[in-house]
């Protein structure tokens, strides 16, 4: 065998550990989980949903106008119909719900409690008669907006699109009747949405917004967070595994042990002096972060989330930084662990991609996605994760969503905890000195924990 098979053998076998194996394994099923648990949710986002029309009167009967006839419900099955390619008719019928209600408490109402996201409001029997033919008419459009990032928000159009399907199916009716208008805009489109007279109820109150303008300035206003924590948490423990792996190597670490200092406060030193330096670096980029999409998401359409009921005080600030250091805090303390596992500097390296992809995870799946709209598996892979936490938390913080956040606080101190502990006794024995081979490894890294590790059990 040649020295360039010889060469390449050995950094295979550096590369290729049981550890590193394993955590690939685990993220392969991370995904997997999460892509089936995604699709599951964007797909009861695009099943038929039910449509809601606000009707002051009968909708099946009959209204004559123009030279024709028709029934409200027809034409808004018909509308139904053109929006929802395949849809059969009765299946229509079951979608197209009406209600009397003429207030708009009354309609909102309605809607929640029948689980509708749009719902428009239209003319009375009266203006339909005396108006086809001779004015367009507008529809008005209502919205409940839900906490679900952009799946979640629902999409503008479809009000618009229903209505556009009705007005096309009166408008044939008129054109069939050989209806002659002085106002041939109302016969070939009697019927319009009007988005710019919009309601919207966000939090239980009702808005001048439609959604569509609300998602995209909640993104603008919470997307920074996961793109900050994730390059925050890989840089700080990219840095932390690499200096453990850097001083094994320059055979520093063994100094450091021994050290008449306690190993607990040198664990305590190095995690809080990390973990206050990611903080700060996160603080600035979040800065930087801010005034870049300020500048490439703005525009005079923006909504004023403060206005919305939408917006952070001090005291939600504080728990989104404590939740914050408590991630930076568990991103170290396992780089930590990890890096009883590397022998030097370069197999440092490749330990920290557990962290970048527990990190990276995240940050996709709240980036198009909220905590309230995800289902059931997948909140647990996410609340799982100790890096979600802080990315989900202007989200639920903004819509009163307090419980998950006091949640994940307690669970990341929990888990802080337990790392460093796990920590404590890892520096208590002597693997960090002289690391754990392949074929031992398992067996040494659980004496530690039984107490049987022979070396350096003493609280130096």
């Amino acid at each position: 065998m040649n020295h360039l098979a010889n060469i390449t053998l050995k950094e295979l076998k550096d590369l290729f550990t049981p550890s590193a194996v394993a955590t690939l394994f685990v993220l392969v099923v991370v995904f997997a989980s999460l892509g089936t648990a995604l699709r599951g949710a964007d797909e009861g986002y695009s099943e038929d949903e039910d449509f809601g029309v606000a009707y002051a009167g009968d909708p099946d009967g009959r209204i004559a106008a123009g030279g024709i006839e028709f029934t409200v419900r027809d034409m808004m099955v018909a509308g139904y119909i053109a929006n929802h390619g395949g849809v059969t008719p009765e299946e229509a019928r079951k979608h197209v719900i009406f209600t009397d209600a003429s207030d708009e408490d009354g309609i909102f109402d309605w809607m929640e409690d029948n689980g509708m996201r749009y719902a428009v409001g239209a003319p009375d029997a009266d203006r339909l008669r005396g108006g086809i033919s001779k004015e367009r008419m507008p529809f008005r459009t209502y919205y409940i907006f839900e906490n679900g990032g952009i799946l979640g928000s629902g999409n503008s159009s479809v009000p618009a699109s229903i209505v556009a399907g009705a007005s096309a199916y009166v408008s044939a009716l008129l054109i069939k009747a050989g209806m002659g208008s002085d106002a041939p805009a109302a016969v070939r489109s009697p019927f319009y949405a009007d988005n710019g007279d919009a309601r919207t109820r966000v939090n239980g109150e009702a808005q001048d917004a439609e959604p569509g303008a609300i998602a995209s300035a909640l993104a603008k206003n919470s997307m920074v967070i996961p793109i900050i924590i994730t390059f925050v948490i890989m840089m700080v423990g990219s840095m932390v595994i690499s200096s453990i792996g850097s001083e094994k190597e320059n055979k520093t670490l063994e100094t450091l042990l021994t050290m008449p200092v306690r190993r607990t406060t040198v664990i305590s030193g190095k995690l809080l002096a990390a973990t206050l330096f990611g903080l700060f670096y996160g603080a600035v980029f979040m800065v930087g972060m801010k005034v870049y999409t300020n500048g490439i998401m703005d525009g005079s359409g923006d909504v004023d989330l403060a206005s919305l009921g939408l917006s952070m005080g001090a005291g939600d600030w504080a728990l989104l930084f404590i939740l914050l250091f408590l991630a930076i805090f568990t991103a170290l303390g396992i780089c930590m662990i990890l890096g009883a596992f590397t022998k030097n500097y370069k197999t440092a390296q490749t330990m920290t991609t557990p962290i970048a992809f527990l990190a990276f995870v995240p940050m996709i799946v709240f980036m198009i996605t909220s905590w309230g709209a995800l289902p059931g598996i997948a909140r647990g892979i996410m609340f799982a994760i100790p890096f979600s936490h802080p990315m989900m938390a202007i989200n639920n913080l903004m819509f009163g969503d307090y419980a998950t956040v006091f949640a994940g606080i307690v669970y990341l101190t929990i888990l802080d905890a337990l790392l460093m502990y796990a920590t404590v006794k890892i520096y208590k024995s002597d693997i960090l000195v002289t690391g754990l081979s392949q074929s031992e490894g398992a067996t040494r890294f659980g004496s530690v924990f039984a107490g049987k590790w022979r070396r350096g059990d003493e609280d130096r």
